[in-house]
């Protein structure tokens, strides 16, 4: 290691090194990764009528109460 005036102040041994690849979404599609969509429908009554303002699901002008206390 050198300081500013490019002295020797020391040295740096290293026990160990290793080099990892981190791989992105690209790199395994070009390698043939095959995605799947699933798509799910929520049928349950505990949503709400989507009549009313505070259903998960209003249907109607404005916004819904679970969207005002967003």
């Amino acid at each position: 290691m050198l300081d500013k005036n490019r002295k020797n102040i020391g040295t740096l041994k290293m026990e160990k090194y290793e080099r990892r690849v981190q791989y992105q979404l690209g790199d395994f599609l070009e390698n043939g990764l095959q995605l799947a969509l699933v798509n799910c429908i929520d049928y349950t009554a505990s949503n709400g009528v989507p009549t009313a303002k505070n259903s998960l699901h209003y249907i109607g002008a404005g916004k819904s109460l679970y969207e005002k206390a967003l």
